[in-house]
């Protein structure tokens, strides 16, 4: 297997796939270096990045060379996109590509267009709006009406390291540097909604799902709220969410695993959908330790002969409080320099931090037979600086 990314969750589907038996090889990640510390890891593919206009030939190559590769599990955006442009080249070559069909990731990577879908199967979207440039975000902006949230529209893209940004007023944006927004491209804007977060990771066949596992998220690295995860926990079924992930899926008839992302208001069961991401989560290894086999799911349900899985014991899923303690300091670092929190938030937020490292079931890349790579990403700073071409390299 070769898994294209190097981040959370390719370790996660790396030890997973090693223990169904498969050999492993990732894409090595110069920057900082993570999957390829892991035992399950048996390859590491020094692979020209993911923007890069000659990865495309380099992958067909590597393929070409290890004749042994039988499947390709892309990880993130860029390298689902990557494989949607290269699709028939790989497929010809016999290579099963662990992801959902290209129309359906086209369709979940157009954020405009997926929301004119949810609202057509019935889904609560708040009004939304695109600005094609920042010069037009202020006149958008009055157009969909205040509180509202600005979002990238390119799958990827974000401003600096902000995946959105809320401003209650007009004021409050005609305040902000515009040029944080100027090489972003065009931006999604959508009215506010009150609600905390909630991911429902799912398998589908032929747009009828046949698994899913609902998640709460507590907190994200972002005093906004709109960061990344940093901690929550698997909980049963949302009737109102599940109905609405049905309703998603036959609309798309969609083939694959995906997570699903909304706000959901506890007391007023309202809801506002936000995306589809036709992948992992990045955290997605509390959802494998509550008991739904992800991973593997995206395997039967890939290539042109997708196997509809067989599944038993729903009923006994573990309840998994996780938590990402790398990302939460990270997070609250980043916030202290850019003057988001004072002093009081500041402790709050470390408390919270400490608390749930403590306290919870997981940590989403460690366990303790594989130790090394969550080692290596504290000490990924370091390591950089006195190794910079890089950790070294597994034999290939």
């Amino acid at each position: 297997m070769l898994i294209l990314g190097n981040y959370r969750p390719a370790l996660t589907a790396a030890r997973t796939l090693a223990a169904l038996g498969f050999q492993v090889a990732v894409t090595a990640n110069p920057d900082q270096p993570f999957a390829e510390y892991s035992r399950t890891v048996s390859k590491v593919w020094d692979a020209p990045p993911a923007g890069d206009e000659a990865f495309a030939a380099a992958l067909l190559s590597y393929v070409d060379a290890n004749p042994d590769i039988v499947a390709v599990m892309p990880v993130s955006e860029a390298m689902l996109d990557l494989l949607v442009a290269n699709w028939q080249p790989l497929i010809s070559r016999n290579i099963r590509l662990a992801m959902p069909p290209p129309g359906i990731v086209r369709q979940c990577h157009d954020k405009t267009g997926m929301l004119d879908i949810a609202t057509v199967a019935g889904l609560d979207c708040p009004p939304y709006a695109v600005a094609p440039d920042a010069a037009a975000l202020a006149a958008t902006a009055r157009q969909v009406g205040f509180p509202l949230v600005v979002r990238p529209l390119t799958p990827g893209t974000r401003f600096g390291k902000l995946k959105a940004i809320t401003f209650n007023s007009a004021e409050e944006l005609d305040g902000y540097p515009m040029a944080v927004f100027e090489a972003a491209g065009p931006m999604l804007l959508q009215r506010y909604f009150t609600g905390r977060r909630y991911n429902v990771y799912f398998a589908a066949f032929d747009g009828r799902v046949v698994d899913e596992q609902h998640a709460r998220i507590f907190r994200s690295d972002r005093a906004d709220g709109s960061g990344l995860t940093v901690e929550g926990e698997t909980i049963p079924d949302v009737p109102e969410l599940s109905k609405d992930v049905h309703a998603l899926a036959r609309a798309l008839r969609y083939t694959g695993v995906g997570c699903a992302q909304f706000l959901f208001d506890e007391k007023a069961r309202s809801r506002c959908f936000l995306e589809i991401n036709p992948r992992f989560g990045a955290n997605y290894s509390f959802v494998e330790a509550a008991g739904m086999p992800l991973t593997h799911l995206c395997l039967l349900l890939a290539g042109s002969d997708p196997v509809v899985p067989r599944l038993a014991g729903r009923d006994r899923r573990k309840r998994v409080h996780f938590v990402w303690s790398y990302g939460d300091f990270a997070g609250l670092v980043h916030e202290i320099i850019r003057r988001q929190i004072g002093l009081g938030e500041t402790l709050a937020w470390a408390v919270r931090a400490i608390t749930a490292a403590v306290k919870a079931d997981l940590h989403v890349t460690w366990a303790k037979d594989d130790p090394k790579p969550t080692i290596m990403t504290y000490a990924g700073r370091l390591i950089r600086w006195i190794k910079p071409q890089g950790a070294a390299r597994k034999s290939q």
